[in-house]
């Protein structure tokens, strides 16, 4: 499903942004998140999900991975999800949307994820 470069994020109806698209794919996309003024109420699960991410990317390359972090970034992920965000310009569900440090989101489309779906990169 081709998808415009620009979409408007929605939860409980609300406008909290829009997320510019840069790759797509048929089970998601990629892109760039601008939060809206009606992102507020919503904030903190960004927040707390873009935190987590810039911390797993300060990680030193030659130190063990910390893969409780890891779960922890994924948890924020999920309570991102269990918001049901969606897109106004698609009926199509969101059912996870990944948040990176530097603004930069990971959208999958579905009711249900695979579990061992997990954003971005793998470990």
């Amino acid at each position: 499903m081709p998808v415009p470069e620009r979409l408007t994020l929605l939860i409980d109806g609300r406008t909290v942004g829009v997320v510019i698209v840069e790759e797509q794919s048929p089970g998601g996309l990629r892109g760039r998140f601008e939060p809206a003024d009606g992102s507020e109420p919503f904030r903190p699960a960004f927040d707390a999900a873009a935190e987590l991410s810039g911390r797993l990317d300060a990680l030193p390359e030659d130190e063990p991975f910390d893969y409780q972090l890891y779960d922890e970034y994924v948890a924020a992920c999920d309570r991102i999800a269990r918001l049901r965000p969606s897109f106004a310009e698609s009926t199509e569900p969101i059912g996870q949307f990944a948040v990176e440090a530097d603004g930069s989101v990971e959208v999958a489309f579905g009711e249900a994820l695979h579990p061992d779906w997990t954003p971005f990169d793998d470990p």
